[in-house]
């Protein structure tokens, strides 16, 4: 079934994105930062499109006003990602980078013809008929109305929470207990990590085939990964993902009292290994910690893993790494009791057009411990 590249809905058109609407992503991007006490915006430079198709396909649509192209209403993202539901293999919807312009905030029918055009111009390649999304815990203001189960809108059903953590390099320690992954250990690599994550929902699959057409400019090559082993065999695996080159997370404000104390929270961090917090404007100079898996009999030598690590980020000009796990991992109050962290929650929520989409009922999961890879997100 072929799809149109353009829906209109008023005077609104809802188009895929292309390679002349980059400077409009970008500035959408730019001005539509995360609510929270550090206020966050996820910016894409050089380009908007060199952060697509990081492992599966991805699409991007444009919304305007259909008599004035240059009135920018906003944007949203989408691709279709591998990952594990229920323990198995899946290709699932993810929706993501919705923006909306200042001016148009908080008219439903702008994000009702929103949705409306995904179901018209994004082929659905999803094996099972949820798609899921992130939403930061505090965004009270969107979750309110995308939970409310307005009946023109889908069915946004939250299933876990997951917790990001940013770590100076500056607690970074060689410990030696990492080793580059050959190139012979790729096969035992992929079963041992889907080995690991599978019992987490939205975890992704890796493939050998993925790990073998790596693209430099990505940022990530197989090289880029790193196992810890007893003996031949591997109890541990992590990546270290630099995608600083293409996408950029920016620090444009802080709340109150924090805007004024930024220089004093700085001094302590200095004397802690704590992250320093940039100044109003700056990029947080982090690289991705992923695909992160450690074998439940070797869960102790996480923190010495994680010092290792650091060590190899801080010899590649990183200030810290960002790493994102399930509130429900058991490493994840190991970490946050031995580092000092800098972290933010977001709720892992399906999304669900049964009435439209299709005819099949929604995704029913056998468990809600969720664990979607930051850096595909």
């Amino acid at each position: 079934m072929s799809h149109p590249v353009q829906y209109q809905c008023g005077n609104v058109l809802y188009r895929l994105a292309i390679g002349d609407d980059d400077s409009d992503l970008k500035t959408l991007l730019s001005d539509n930062d995360m609510d929270s006490w550090i206020r966050l915006s996820f910016e894409r430079e050089p380009s908007f499109f060199n952060g697509q198709n990081l492992m599966g396909m991805s699409y991007a649509v444009i919304v305007h006003k259909v008599d004035s192209p240059t009135s920018i209403v906003g944007m949203y993202a989408c691709e279709f990602l591998p990952v594990h539901i229920n323990g198995k293999k899946e290709l699932v919807g993810y929706l993501a980078g919705l923006r909306v312009a200042k001016a148009y905030r908080n008219k439903i029918s702008y994000i009702k013809g929103g949705y409306d055009s995904i179901v018209k111009l994004i082929p659905d390649k999803a094996s099972v008929p949820s798609w899921f999304t992130s939403i930061a815990i505090d965004n009270y203001a969107a979750r309110n109305l995308l939970e409310a189960g307005l009946k023109s809108l889908p069915r946004y059903t939250p299933i876990n929470q997951m917790t990001t953590l940013a770590i100076s390099t500056r607690q970074a320690k060689k410990t030696n207990v990492l080793q580059k992954l050959g190139q012979q250990e790729i096969p035992a690599l992929v079963r041992f990590y889907n080995q690991q994550v599978s019992n987490y929902q939205f975890s992704p699959v890796l493939t050998e085939q993925w790990l073998l057409n790596l693209e430099a400019e990505k940022g990530l090559l197989a090289d880029d990964f790193y196992v810890l082993k007893k003996g031949e065999e591997i109890i541990a695996c992590l990546a270290l993902w630099d995608q600083r080159a293409y996408k950029q997370t920016v620090a444009k404000s802080y709340r109150f009292p924090l805007n004024k104390l930024r220089i004093m929270v700085n001094f302590f961090a200095s004397m802690t290994g704590k992250m320093r917090l940039p100044k109003e404007g700056e990029m947080l100079d982090l690289i991705y910690f992923s695909f992160f898996a450690i074998n439940d009999n070797y869960q102790d030598l996480s923190l010495s893993l994680i010092q290792d690590a650091l060590y190899k980020a801080k010899d590649r000009g990183a200030k810290g790494i960002t790493l994102g796990l399930s509130d429900a991992n058991p490493i994840l109050p190991m970490i946050k009791s031995t580092f000092h962290t800098h972290s933010y929650q977001t709720c892992i929520e399906t999304v669900s057009w049964t009435d439209k989409k299709n005819s099949k009922q929604p995704l029913l999961f056998s468990h809600s411990q969720v664990q979607p890879e930051i850096a595909l997100l």
